[in-house]
């Protein structure tokens, strides 16, 4: 309670000089040496005090106190004014000053602490060639400075990072195993379930496990080159794909690491690789992303022909078209005709589907006779879910 009482009063008596003198600079000398005295400095103090800080009375008791922490008075022979103060108010006084230089050391102690530390950290990562340290080096040891000592400047903060930082802290707390922990059972039908919205990489997976389980002792189907452009554009950035095949026992090559092979043919790894992904056929996403796979696939051979009939056929439909509207009228209408393709036009209000099916002949003949056999559809991607557009 003592403390907070001596710090009160002196901000009290601070704040006090500050109004009474209106700016630093309008400090009257009277009135900052009667402050600073009353805070048991001698008037001489006080005068060259406020002399060197332009009548600043903050700066001044600053620097005072300053001064007395560097060279203490001894008690017999410091100098004291306004005799008639000598009891309660006075000893409160000089507690106030002890305080407030007992604060400032602790601070100018700390601060040398940190200071000899990051003068450590940077003598121990100085470059031998007596360069001079990067940006990030220098913060980096700065850094270190900062979290090697606590708020008192002595104290050694202990950091550890992972699991075991964890089950030390929040023992609760459990971390799910890596794929690679789990059982190869688990291994084999987790990445099979990852790949349901990749067809391709279904399909190259299963027909490379029945091809391996029908001859085992082929050497040529237990080799799979990464390079090939094959791979990269249906395994390479398939998700699970490459754990899939670590799963059924295909791992780099000692003599090029491009190169996955399978030096030891286990059936029961191969039978369960060819079961996951049989079931992983049946799901609604593989069957959709499947068929989606094929119709982009029809439509880019389609969109290929430039013979002379498909050519007056094209134009057949387009005649049919109504005219598009002009700038700024009508409404637009995209259509993605295969994964990097898509067109669009604008229609008036009152043009039909069929006007969109002759525009969609103009591109490929064939398209507005799969959509009215219904062996394709057209689909409102605009809608979640997606829905078909009859």
């Amino acid at each position: 309670i003592l403390p907070s009482i001596m710090f009160r009063k002196f901000a009290d008596g601070l704040r006090a000089a500050a109004n009474n003198a209106g700016s630093a600079l309008g400090v009257s000398d009277s009135d900052g040496v009667q402050r600073l005295t009353a805070m048991g400095f001698s008037r001489t103090e006080a005068t060259n005090a406020l002399e060197a800080t332009n009548g600043n009375v903050d700066q001044a008791a600053e620097l005072l106190l300053a001064q007395h922490q560097q060279h203490p008075t001894p008690a017999a022979a410091r100098p004291t004014q306004n005799h008639h103060n000598h009891g309660a108010a006075h000893n409160e006084d000089e507690d106030i000053r002890r305080a407030m230089a007992a604060s400032l050391e602790t601070n100018h102690n700390r601060n040398e602490a940190m200071n000899r530390a990051a003068a450590a950290a940077e003598a121990r990562n100085k470059p031998k060639n007596n360069k001079k340290p990067t940006q990030s080096q220098t913060a980096t040891m700065h850094k270190a400075a900062e979290v090697t000592f606590d708020h008192g400047g002595t104290n050694p903060h202990k950091i550890s990072t992972g699991a075991g930082a964890l089950a030390k802290h929040h023992p609760t707390v459990k971390l799910a195993p890596k794929l690679q922990d789990k059982s190869i059972e688990e291994q084999i039908l987790r990445c099979a379930d990852r790949l349901k919205a990749a067809p391709a990489a279904v399909d190259t997976l299963y027909r490379a496990c029945t091809t391996i389980q029908q001859h085992p002792n082929e050497e040529k189907y237990r080799s799979i080159d990464t390079t090939t452009a094959g791979f990269q554009r249906t395994l390479a950035k398939a998700p699970g794909a490459m754990d899939f095949l670590k799963a059924v026992n295909f791992y780099p090559s000692p003599h090029n690491a491009n190169v996955l092979r399978m030096d030891l043919v286990d059936p029961a790894r191969i039978y369960l690789g060819i079961s996951a992904l049989e079931k992983t056929k049946e799901t609604t996403e593989y069957i959709t992303a499947k068929g989606r796979m094929v119709v982009t696939k029809e439509v880019a051979t389609l969109r290929r022909d430039a013979s002379d009939q498909e050519t007056l056929k094209r134009a057949a439909f387009m005649a049919k078209c109504p005219s598009e509207p002009a700038e700024g009228q009508g409404a637009w209408i995209q259509v993605a005709l295969a994964d990097h393709e898509t067109i669009r036009r604008r229609f008036d209000g009152d043009d039909t589907l069929q006007d969109v099916l002759n525009w969609l002949g103009s591109y490929a003949s064939e398209i507005p006779k799969k959509l009215t056999s219904h062996n394709w559809m057209l689909q409102d991607i605009n809608r979640y879910p997606v829905a078909p557009m009859d």
